[in-house]
């Protein structure tokens, strides 16, 4: 049951069994004996004869929740009158389960357990008086090249198992029931549900557990899926297509066809097939339909194929994406989504490792649409655009949405390569930026029609930046103004901080290296598309942008998508792009544009050749064999010759070889000839940052024009700038930790900034071996994480740490082979 702010607290219903109206003042209820008082029932509340009232156990200091919360293994509750008599109590209710309630039914006196609870309608005639023992299966989920049999168990006496292979709810009027331990032999691919039933007790939830076969994976055809209830034909315009293609999958060996399918983890959804195809319910089946009301449930379990740690949990699945949604298309993309009504209320893993948070509310499982061939019949599909996208916005030291690719199975039925991604949502925001959901505002765009829409939060400060930016950024003052600064740039305590500007330039600055032509700004129909905008509610930030969707992009190396256009110029199309357009009016904003751009397109930068392209192969080198198992299901979808691993890879290769070499050239050259990079070449320095010893000569050089720099962090082109003599080959001595920032001047325009870090004192020494960096964030910020960085310094060999220890009173020592 939620409460106003969406979340399913405890919650206890308090009811009038008699025939006259009971005034609420002065009644209290509590969970502490030696408290009778503990909270007051709202005063002057009126409860009819056989009427309820719904009061939340959650803690929270609002109008109809109580200031305590439930205990789950056992505990005391009374309801107390007005004299301070006992009216109702439990004195040491039972332990309790998630979405089970607890308490009186028949004639109030009999109590149980009511699997299902009835808020503000008369409790259940029956209940149960406890709970029957889970389920255990004596083979765990995972892929198997052999026959076998499972059994499944209830440590409940008696209890009877019933499974199901078909995907829907096992009960005891569907499935198979036997006796515990239940003996299922497995002769092929099979999803497994089951459930434990005994007289008196609640049953167990469902347990789901998928078992693979590799050579039945590979022989799946259109008979077997309609075998295993499939439609034979299209339902609501929805279009079908099963199988695997003989064509890519009959030349292959076992081993090839083996390392395509496990190479990547799999996801197994197991559901009801009517939540799919239902005529009138089904979501799939529907799929121009969104929200919630189209979500369904589904069993979603984690395989890895070397069989390490993966989840099952339920969950709520529906379909995500735009134009994708046509029926016409046979495969769509997904939106998870959990909650307390289908089992956990969280997914708890960490789906990203080290790389992200291990708790998520919801998450997509996208596929690629518009470069793909089972939609759109490209030749130039590489199934990693928006990944790169998003990498790329990562490789900018920028916020960014996190994936990882799965084989997707739907009941058993193979349906092709998938990439999980972050749902950029207020969750996403608490999880790394700190705070709770509640922090934040949170913006992204829909469409038919076509606008932006609040996802969390509200629109306030999105209107406010709105009619910023329709008053223009002209002056100073108010290009600081959006920031939160005062009329001169300092930090202003009651200053409206609207949007990160650096976030802002980077995130155009990744849009037009991709040369992204469906977002921020469709360039075709001149519409909002494909992003999110994100802010702290408290002004800690303003709002950040998220590169989404990045599928049109990389078509030509030399595209231009830094024209601008008017879309944007009315709140409900107002994006990124086009508050980017009325801040280039700005000379601070065009200079920081340039410094920008410069920190990215040189010196190891995300955008200079070799790590744009090293950033690209890591995602594409993560699914080289994945592919042929998308090709088998889906390469012949378009076109009777089915696309294969070669049609791919050509793909790949022309974006490694003629997209990304020449891109910073061109992207640069297009941000010059619109003001945002400077015609004057920025300085050099003869080593770009990092480790140097003291003393070391740091020599600046230009091809035009003269140098100033500083070592106090200031910008050269102020007060503080230094003239650098560079004509006699002369040099800045580095004796400490130091930030150089360089800028050439040339016929009265300055060049963008040069900015490079120097270390030369180390924390501590033993050897060549050095305490190069801590970090420490303190409990409660975004990552609560601490870590100490070592650096080899030797040029020569290879440090062993056997035996090396860390302390600070606390002694950690290095584990066994373990090299620097």
């Amino acid at each position: 049951l939620e409460d106003e702010e969406g979340d399913s607290p405890d919650w206890i219903e308090v009811m009038n069994p008699t025939s006259i109206p009971i005034d609420l003042t002065g009644w209290h209820l509590t969970d502490d004996l030696t408290d009778p008082t503990q909270w007051a029932l709202p005063a002057g509340t009126t409860l009819p004869p056989l009427g309820t009232l719904i009061v939340f156990a959650s803690g929270k200091d609002l109008s109809g929740h109580a200031n305590f919360r439930l205990s789950a293994s056992s505990g005391y509750l009374a309801l107390v009158r007005p004299d301070g008599s006992m009216a109702s109590e439990f004195i040491d209710y039972p332990s309790q389960e998630e979405d089970v309630s607890y308490g009186v039914y028949g004639d109030y006196t009999a109590v149980g357990y009511m699997v299902e609870p009835t808020p503000g309608s008369p409790n259940i005639a029956t209940a149960f008086d406890g709970f029957t023992s889970d389920t255990q299966f004596s083979v765990a989920r995972g892929f198997f090249d052999a026959a076998f049999s499972v059994d499944v168990s209830s440590a409940t006496p008696g209890a009877t198992i019933v499974t199901t292979t078909d995907g829907t709810v096992p009960t005891l009027t569907n499935g198979t029931a036997s006796t515990s331990p239940a003996t299922i032999s497995i002769t092929g691919t099979t999803v497994l549900r089951a459930a434990a039933f005994a007289e008196g007790l609640v049953p167990t939830n469902i347990d789901t557990q998928t078992y693979f076969f590799l050579d039945d994976i590979r022989t799946q055809d259109s008979s077997r899926a309609l075998a295993n209830g499939w439609p034979s034909s299209s339902i609501n315009g929805q279009v079908f297509n099963y199988g695997m293609d003989p064509e890519i999958v009959d030349p292959l060996s076992d081993a090839e066809f083996e390392e395509a399918m496990t190479d990547i983890p799999s996801i197994s959804f197991v559901t009801d097939l009517d939540n799919f195809n239902d005529p009138l319910t089904g979501f799939w089946v529907n799929s121009e339909n969104r929200g919630r009301a189209w979500e369904r449930p589904v069993s979603v379990e984690l395989i890895n194929p070397d069989a390490s740690e993966g989840f099952q949990i339920d969950a709520g699945v529906r379909l995500r994406g735009g134009f994708s949604r046509r029926g016409s298309n046979p495969k769509h993309s997904f939106r998870l989504v959990f909650r307390s009504e289908y089992g956990e209320g969280k997914l708890n893993f960490p789906l990203f490792g080290d790389e992200g948070t291990d708790s998520f509310d919801a998450f997509d499982l996208r596929t690629s649409q518009g470069s793909s061939w089972h939609f759109s019949d490209t030749a130039d599909a590489t199934f990693n655009r928006d990944v790169f996208g998003r990498s790329i916005q990562r490789g900018m030291d920028q916020p960014y949405s996190r994936s990882r690719y799965y084989h997707l199975y739907i009941n058993g039925q193979y349906f092709g390569l998938y990439q999980s991604q972050e749902r950029m949502d207020a969750n996403f925001a608490a999880s790394y930026f700190g705070g709770g959901d509640d922090d934040y505002d949170v913006l992204k765009t829909r469409t038919r029609p076509h606008r932006v829409e609040t996802v969390d939060g509200n629109p306030d400060a999105w209107i406010r930046l709105f009619d910023a930016a329709v008053a223009g950024f002209a002056s100073d003052s108010q290009y600081f103004a959006v920031q939160g600064l005062t009329a001169s740039g300092d930090p202003d305590l009651a200053g409206d901080n609207l949007v990160d500007i650096d976030n802002l330039i980077d995130y155009m600055t990744a849009i037009f290296y991709t040369a992204q032509r469906d977002g921020p700004v469709n360039l075709n129909a001149n519409v909002p598309k494909n992003f999110f905008a994100m802010r702290a509610r408290d002004g800690s930030f303003g709002f950040r942008f998220f590169v989404h969707d990045n599928e049109d992009s990389l078509s030509n190396g030399n595209s231009n998508v830094t024209v601008d256009n008017d879309t944007g110029d009315r709140l409900t199309y107002f994006n990124p792009k086009w508050l980017h357009q009325r801040l280039s009016v700005n000379a601070l904003y065009r200079q920081r544009f340039g410094d920008r751009a410069q920190r990215h397109f040189f010196n190891n930068g995300a955008l200079t050749t070799a790590v744009s392209q090293e950033i690209f192969r890591s995602s594409s080198d993560a699914i080289e064999n994945a592919v042929i198992g998308e090709s088998a299901r889906w390469g012949d979808a378009e076109r009777s010759n089915p696309y294969d691993q070669a049609d791919w890879q050509n793909a790949i290769n022309d974006k490694l070889n003629n997209f990304i070499p020449g891109r910073s050239n061109t992207v640069l050259n297009q941000l010059r000839n619109i003001s945002l990079y400077p015609d004057v070449d920025a300085p050099s320095f003869n080593q770009h940052g990092g480790q140097v010893s003291i003393g070391f000569p740091l020599s600046i050089n230009t091809t035009e024009g003269d140098i100033f720099y500083t070592l106090d962090g200031s910008d050269p082109s102020g007060l503080n700038g230094i003239l650098f003599n560079a004509t006699n080959g002369s040099s800045i001595a580095i004796t400490t930790n130091t930030t150089v920032k360089a800028r050439a001047l040339s016929g009265g325009e300055w060049s963008a900034l040069t900015e490079a870090s120097f270390l030369t004192s180390t924390l501590a020494s033993a050897g060549n071996l050095v305490i190069s960096e801590l970090y420490y964030n303190p409990p409660g910020s975004s990552d609560d994480t601490e870590y100490i960085e070592l650096m080899n310094t030797s040029l020569t060999e290879t440090i062993h740490l056997d035996g090396l220890s860390f302390t600070n009173g606390i002694t950690f020592s290095f584990p066994d082979d373990v090299t620097l």
